[in-house]
Parts: structure tokens; sequence; C-alpha cells
């Protein structure tokens, strides 16, 4: 049975549990696995501080990351709000894309 989206019933994470399940989720993304070692090597001069130069895009790419995270939340709970107050305009939005695949499928089949 599906949640209900109104219902007051939260769970409460603890800090720890919001951090293990980020760090899980970083941790184990392709993307931070293929980033580093091909990307980040371009943008260091190894007869400099080489460590230095890592700490400054290490420090850099984090606080860019969460910047980029904390707005996809912003925007994902002003959104959540918007679909609450507006469940008539979602409903009758994806009723026109339903109508415009079926629309779509029907003139593309060749029987």
């Amino acid at each position: 049975m599906p949640k209900d989206i109104d219902s007051k019933n939260f769970s409460s994470k603890s800090f720890f549990s919001f951090f293990k399940d980020g760090f899980l989720v970083a941790g184990t993304s392709p993307k931070a696995w293929m980033f580093f070692p091909f990307i980040f090597p371009q943008f260091i001069d190894f007869s400099g501080n080489y460590v230095a130069q890592f700490i400054i895009l290490i420090s850099t790419y984090m606080i860019l990351d969460f910047i980029s995270l904390i707005g996809y939340a912003i925007l994902a709970n002003k959104l959540i709000m918007w679909i609450k107050a507006n469940p008539r305009v979602i409903n009758s939005i994806s009723a026109c894309v339903l109508i415009i695949i079926a629309i779509i499928i029907a003139l593309t089949q060749q029987y």
C-alpha cells in the first residue's frame, strides 16, 4: 500500500545515519571513481607541490558539490510544496503527456 503524501507520520533518522547513507552513495558512485583519477591529474602541476594542489582541488570539488546538492534539495522542497498545493495541474499534465504518447504510437504503428 503506498504511503499517503499528507501523512504526519515521520520516521526520524540520526545525523550519522544520513552521513552513512550519503557516504555510501557517493563512495560507490562510478562518477567519483572515474572523475578523480582521470580528470584531476590534468589540473595538477607535478613539478610543484602537488599535495597542496590536490587538497585545493578536492576542497573546491566538495564545496561545489555540496552547494549543488543543497540547490537540488531546495528546488525539490519547493516543487513538492507546489505539487501538494496544485494536484489537479499535475494530473492534467500527466494526462496530456499520456494522450500525446498514445497519439504518437497510433501514428507511427505500421500494421
